[in-house]
C-alpha cells in the first residue's frame, strides 16, 4: 500500500512539473482544497460524535438550568 501510494505521489509530481503553470496551479490548488475540506469534514464528525457522548453522560437535562425547578428534580429523584 505505501509503495503504491509513493508511486501515485511520483507520477502526480512529474505530471505537475511537465505541466503548465497554470494546470499545475490548478492541480495542485485541488489537491490542498481537498485535504483542508476533508481535515474539517473529519473534525466536525469527531465533535459531533463527542459532543452526543456528552449529552448521553450527563445526568441532569439542559432544561433543569432553574434553581427551584432542578431541586424539584433532586426532591423527586430521592422519592422514586
Amino acid at each position: 500500500m505505501l509503495v503504491m501510494i509513493m508511486l501515485g505521489s511520483m507520477f502526480l509530481g512529474y505530471l505537475i512539473l511537465q505541466t503548465g503553470p497554470f494546470w499545475a496551479g490548478i492541480i495542485s490548488f485541488g489537491i490542498v482544497a481537498g485535504c483542508i475540506f476533508r481535515g474539517l469534514y473529519l473534525l466536525e464528525k469527531i465533535y459531533k460524535e463527542l459532543k452526543d457522548e456528552e449529552e448521553a453522560s450527563d445526568p441532569v437535562p439542559h432544561s433543569l438550568e432553574n434553581e427551584r425547578v432542578y431541586k424539584e428534580y433532586l426532591r423527586r429523584k430521592e422519592n422514586n
